[in-house]
Parts: structure tokens; sequence; C-alpha cells
């Protein structure tokens, strides 16, 4: 089987943190003997799209390059492999795509004040599964609570033949974002994550929702004016998504702390007492 992780960097030069990422990942790459594939401002595929920063994620789909593969990974600068994983990505199940919930966030987006950005809440999200199903015809997946199910787009594995399907059923990426600025949304819901996560919902392809054991999550939570880690780690974790506040400017290190040892053992310089 023949595979490829992909990723890629945008703008001025790469932060040390997005340097750690990019070495953890080729180690990994190197280990369960995939391509590892980067790009440095890479040229656009998928027609017009005034976020080209952003879907650039998406390259996978149109670009032919890739079709010599039987599976890619696009994953994020800031999912790293854990230390001594030696579980291989590519021979997990996925259908056609493989895709990892966020599966605190329908919970903390009904919950005000838990996160430093109160745009993206339930409400809104309620908002977007409308215009989903205005624009598309498709009802969105909820949890038990009726509150619209949350996927994460840093960790995404595709067959060959999920590639061409993404290509052929998915709307093309300018449009979808128009959809959603005549709806007045800004911002997030013009992202590339609602953008997979509404695909998947209308377009046919056949995905599955993966373990999040390849997608944990550590981010704060906020409750008024103090904060704590939200830490998805669990004893089979492979990836681990460094998403807290201000990690960007933290190098190697810190991030092999926060992706390998409990939060209690981090010896990270920061204003946020652990």
């Amino acid at each position: 089987m023949k595979t490829a992780i992909y990723q890629y960097w945008y703008g001025d030069e790469p932060r040390e943190s997005a340097l750690a990422g990019q070495a953890n990942m080729k180690k990994y790459a190197k280990m369960v003997g995939a391509d590892y594939i980067y790009y440095r401002d890479p040229e656009f595929f998928g027609g017009p799209c005034e976020r080209q920063k952003m879907y650039s994620s998406g390259r996978p789909i149109y670009d032919d390059m890739f079709l010599q593969y039987d599976k890619v990974m696009y994953i994020d600068m800031d999912i790293f492999a854990v230390e001594g994983c030696t579980e291989n990505i590519f021979e997990e199940d996925i259908k056609h795509v493989g895709i990892c919930p966020e599966v605190d966030q329908p919970r903390l987006r009904a919950t005000p004040g838990s996160s430093i950005n109160g745009y993206i809440n339930n409400q809104n999200d309620n908002k977007w599964a409308d215009v989903v199903k205005k624009e598309y015809g498709v009802s969105v997946n909820r949890d038990s609570k009726n509150r619209p199910l949350v996927y994460n787009a840093g960790m995404i594995v595709y067959t060959r033949e999920g590639l061409i399907q993404a290509r052929e059923k998915f709307t093309q990426f300018q449009k979808h974002i128009d959809y959603m600025k005549r709806a007045s949304f800004s911002g997030f819901y013009l992202s590339d994550q609602t953008y997979y996560g509404t695909m998947l919902h209308v377009s046919g392809v056949d995905f599955k929702i993966l373990d999040t054991k390849w997608n944990s999550q550590l981010h704060f939570i906020r409750n008024g004016n103090s904060k704590s880690v939200n830490d998805r780690r669990k004893p089979d974790t492979n990836f681990v998504h460094v998403q807290i506040s201000g990690a960007d400017s933290w190098g190697a290190d810190e991030h092999y702390q926060m992706v390998n040892l409990p939060t209690s053992m981090w010896n990270i310089p920061t204003k946020f007492n652990l």
C-alpha cells in the first residue's frame, strides 16, 4: 500500500512550534513507510477561493499528484504523534474518508463563557445547520441533546476512491463560503472545518468517524476569569492536537511535555498556573 502524509505552511517563517510538529510528523511518516509531503506557500488547487490559506488543506482532493497513493492523510502542524507510537493510521478502516469528532464541543458551545471565542456557540451551530438544510436539503448529525455534532478537520484520511468521490461530489469551496456569507456568517463558520463538516453530511461520500485516539485534543476551558486544561488524551492515544492558547510561541521541548506528560508534570513558563 502506497501512502502519504501532507502538511503545508503559509506566510511568514514557520514558528518553532510548527517546525516541531513538522519534524514529529516526518518521523511518524518514516515509521509507517509513508511519503512525507510538505509545501511552503503552496500553489492552490480547488478553483477560486477567498480563503486559500485555510482551504489548502483540501489540496489532495484536487491535485492529481495525490491519486498515485492508496491513502493520504492531511494533518495540521499542531498535531503530534506520541512518543513510542507504533500504530499505523493507514491500517485503520476509514471507509473512504476518516475524521475524528470533537466530543466535548457540543456541550462546551452550549455553555456560555467556556471559550475565548464566544462567536463559536451552539446558537450559531444551529444556524449553520439551518443553512445546510436550506442550501443542501440535508439535516446534520446531532447528539442526544439535539446539538449539532462537531468534527475536527485537523486530521483527515482519504482513500484514493475517497479523493475521487470528494472531487466529484463536494461543493466547490467558494460556493460553500458564499452560502455561509449570505447567512451573515464570518470567521470560523467560513472555515475549512465547517466546510468538511458540511460536505461529509451532504455529499454522500462514505465516511467514518474515527476513534479520538487519532486526534486527542488539549485545550483550555474557561470559567469566568479562570481556566483549566481539557485533556482528552487516553491510554491508547496516538495523535495529540495541541490547541492550548499561547502554545504557538512555545518550542519543541514544551510540545513534547504537552503531548507526552500528564499536565501535573508540565514545566512550561506561562502566566497560567497549570
